[in-house]
């Protein structure tokens, strides 16, 4: 059954995304021609190639989606950028997709699906596909290096959310923009597990650091020009 996205959409972009045993979150990005592209984290779709097929979830089921797949020329930015005959969102509201004007310590807010989790609520106002999780979060840091620019937040990121959108409002434009791509987020240092003693045994585990690791979505402009090269 394919994917028949309605006209009262309400312009949530973020759509639970399902390749395999990888599950994630995908959003839409829209180009000057309207053109819709959808934008996720490679690693939820590792090992698909530059052609395949994807799902979304829709009205409470898996559907399949084909899908041609770009990647960035730098293969360290965990970016991937799909097409498809198929559009997901049907009359989209405008965005702003950009990583300027945030501010270090600036609230924002990330959007996906953990763990795979579906809710049913709101699907008669979002066409039938369930809305995301929405986690808080604050810029800590943006750095450039090697060709890449990496937002770094610190907040509580979960498997699920990898290729999801970071937001924030602008505060000269009082707006709201897509900045970033979530990835992942930073594992501690192994630490040792103590015995009923307090003594430390063999066995270590590694605990969220509480940083998450997000791309900018300068990227996704990139991989699209270089498509159209």
């Amino acid at each position: 059954m394919a994917i028949q996205p309605c006209a009262k959409s309400t312009g949530i972009s973020c759509r639970s995304l399902k390749f395999g045993d990888s599950t994630g979150t995908c959003f839409v990005y829209y180009d000057q021609e309207n053109n819709e592209y959808i934008v996720t984290a490679k690693h939820v779709i590792d090992g698909i190639g530059t052609n395949g097929k994807i799902q979304i979830y829709h009205e409470n089921s898996w559907k399949n989606l084909n899908v041609e797949i770009l990647y960035h020329k730098n293969k360290e930015i965990d970016i991937a950028v799909m097409t498809s005959k198929t559009r997901i969102i049907a009359n989209p509201q405008a965005v702003s997709y950009s990583i300027g004007n945030i501010s270090i310590g600036q609230d924002t807010f990330f959007l996906g699906f953990p763990y795979g989790i579906i809710s049913n609520i709101g699907l008669d106002s979002n066409a039938n596909f369930p809305l995301p999780f929405l986690k808080k979060g604050v810029c800590s840091s943006i750095i450039p290096k090697n060709g890449q620019t990496i937002l770094y937040l610190d907040g509580h990121n979960n498997p699920g959310f990898s290729g999801g959108p970071v937001c924030f409002q602008n505060l000269r434009t009082k707006k709201y923009q897509i900045a970033a791509v979530v990835s992942a987020y930073r594992l501690n240092n192994p630490q040792r597990i103590m015995d009923e003693n307090g003594k430390r045994t063999n066995l270590t585990y590694m605990e969220n650091s509480g940083i998450v690791i997000s791309y900018s979505i300068e990227h996704v402009e990139e991989i699209i020009d270089e498509k159209l090269i």
